[in-house]
């Protein structure tokens, strides 16, 4: 992107765009809660920047990720275990936060 600002942090049209995807995945009837992976450093800008501003219905809840994609994977599930979430009756979606074009379908 050619920027020293993370692409999730970029604003498209005046919302950043993990703002968008986050809102994206706001849907109460689908989803009981977002796990959002990302490193320890930028938890307060998130809350603050991207968190606070939209007023999610569907709870979210941070984590640290790891060095690599399969390990901050591993690091959501983990929260996700740690939050009672009971694998053998929950569907877990994993979407990469800079695409923020996805649909309800």
């Amino acid at each position: 992107m050619k920027t020293r600002i993370p692409k999730q942090y970029l604003e498209l049209c005046g919302v950043p765009v993990l703002g968008r995807t986050l809102s994206a995945f706001d849907l109460p009837d689908r989803m009981d809660m977002i796990i959002l992976v990302i490193p320890e450093a930028d938890h307060a800008r998130v809350r603050t920047q991207i968190l606070a501003p939209l007023s999610l219905s569907v709870p979210v809840y941070l984590t640290d990720g790891g060095d690599e994609r399969q390990d901050s994977v591993a690091c959501g599930l983990e929260k996700a275990l740690s939050l009672s979430v009971d694998p053998d009756k929950t569907a877990v979606c994993v979407h990469d936060g800079v695409r923020p074009f996805v649909t309800r379908k």
